[in-house]
């Protein structure tokens, strides 16, 4: 069975990402980190109304049931089926 550290490479500047995507680049975007971790801002693409954009999202997972404390988030990065 393989693990999974959470962490990855984001390291594409928000202008270059967005060209490669054909998105529209949202405001105040995280720059681009070498060592990404649970919890940490990123840059996803998102569709809305067929149109793409980047914006910003925290890395990480949240299940539909997990009840969110803004003093202590969850700490989850895995899942399993």
């Amino acid at each position: 069975m393989a693990t999974m550290c959470g962490r990855f490479s984001q390291a594409e500047s928000s202008h270059r990402l967005a060209e490669l995507f054909g998105a529209e680049p949202d405001e105040d975007l995280p720059g681009g980190a070498y060592n990404v971790a649970p919890t940490d801002s990123i840059r996803v693409i998102v569709t809305d109304g067929g149109q793409r954009r980047l914006q910003a999202a925290r890395w990480g997972f949240l299940p539909f049931w997990a009840v969110s404390d803004a003093k202590r988030p969850p700490t989850w990065i895995n899942a399993r089926a």
